[in-house]
């Protein structure tokens, strides 16, 4: 059992501040393991440090429930991330385009999305669109595409020649911070039916995750057979066509059964319902058939005398 304290800690947060501190490390002491890795998996220093700034920004967030004071070094943080995201866009247009500290286009354009919506974060908004919630959702999209692209090996892919790819660890901490977000104010908006403990919600906490998670996985298998040649062309198509037949069935089942368990719970109060109001019924006739034999009046009284 998780004790209290744990599920306190922002896990999310911390996550990015580890990796951020850790590529780093490796940029400033010089550590061979992740040195060695391909410049496409680590970040680069300023990149480090917005994340870490803007995972300090959501940290204030976090806590200025208790800490109104908070408020306003967060938000101060917020503009500052989206700031930067700015300078570098145009940086990329209006610079030197062989510059190596030219950011990826859709990391600085994240990162104005991430600054605004953590800027907005404490707003009570009542309406259904939740403005942080969209900005994030449209960030947490971009950076697994991203990273769906570095699985294939997509470097080029942008198909602008001076335009360097969002790096790996980018987009994890992109979809880190902005689940982090999406978790703020989740009984609001679409994150209200997601987290929902109705039959939809429950459907929607099963389905989204796997949405995301099988087409990546088939597709990354179908690629790396095209490009290491272990099947056939057609024996390849007719194995992940099976295979996405199979799995696409399998929770059409679960939903059946998550819809049947919910409409059996609603029978069920149904039922109870409808015993109870029959006793009551019957015990309500007793007491008007009982009250109506008695040849004597009757007078109600409550405890000073008063007459009811």
């Amino acid at each position: 059992m998780i004790h209290p304290s744990v599920k306190k800690i922002p896990i999310l947060e911390v996550c990015i501040l580890i990796f951020s501190v850790i590529v780093l490390a490796a940029l400033n002491f010089h550590i061979e393991l992740l040195n060695g890795a391909e410049p496409d998996l680590l970040m680069s220093r300023d990149q480090a440090i917005t994340f870490i700034i803007a995972a300090i920004s959501k940290l204030l967030f976090t806590y200025s429930a208790t800490n109104k004071k908070l408020v306003l070094p967060g938000k101060a943080l917020a503009l500052y991330i989206s700031f930067i995201g700015v300078i570098r866009i145009l940086i990329i247009f209006f610079g030197d385009p062989g510059s190596g500290n030219t950011m990826a286009l859709v990391t600085a354009f994240s990162f104005i999305l991430t600054g605004i919506a953590l800027f907005y974060l404490t707003i009570n908004n009542n309406e259904r669109i939740f403005l942080p919630h969209v900005l994030s959702l449209i960030t947490f999209f971009i950076a697994l595409f991203s990273a769906i692209a570095y699985s294939f090996d997509g470097v080029t892919f942008y198909g602008i020649e001076y335009y360097k790819p969002m790096a790996m660890m980018a987009s994890l901490n992109f979809m880190l911070l902005s689940f982090s977000i999406l978790l703020v104010n989740r009984q609001k908006g679409f994150m209200g039916e997601i987290t929902s403990k109705h039959a939809g919600g429950k459907i929607a906490r099963l389905f989204i995750p796997i949405a995301i998670a099988i087409p990546v996985i088939l597709s990354f298998l179908r690629f790396k057979n095209d490009d290491m040649g272990l099947f056939s062309t057609p024996f390849g198509i007719a194995f992940l066509t099976l295979a996405r037949i199979s799995i696409l069935v399998f929770f059409i089942w679960r939903c059946v059964v998550i819809i049947n368990r919910s409409n059996k719970d609603v029978v069920v109060e149904i039922e109870e319902r409808k015993k109870t109001e029959a006793v009551l019924s019957y015990r309500k006739a007793l007491l008007e058939a009982q009250n109506e034999s008695i040849p004597d009046a009757v007078l109600v009284v409550d405890t000073k005398g008063k007459i009811l």
